[in-house]
């Protein structure tokens, strides 16, 4: 992962100030990253309720 966000800072810095990604794509990014943070949130659950059926939450 910090191979990943090394990447992503060189990128913005080098094309600073205009945006790394067309405006065409920037809907589907915007969504990979909410869903992202969902699953990140229910893993977070599965792990705090310690139960054996809530990886069933990730259907």
């Amino acid at each position: 992962m910090s191979d990943l966000a090394l990447h992503v800072a060189q990128t913005a810095r080098r094309r600073h100030p205009q945006p790394v990604l067309p405006d065409e794509i920037k809907p589907y990014f915007a969504e990979m990253g909410r869903v992202g943070v969902a699953l990140a949130l229910k893993a977070g659950q599965v792990i705090c309720n310690r139960d054996p059926l809530s990886p069933t939450l990730f259907r």
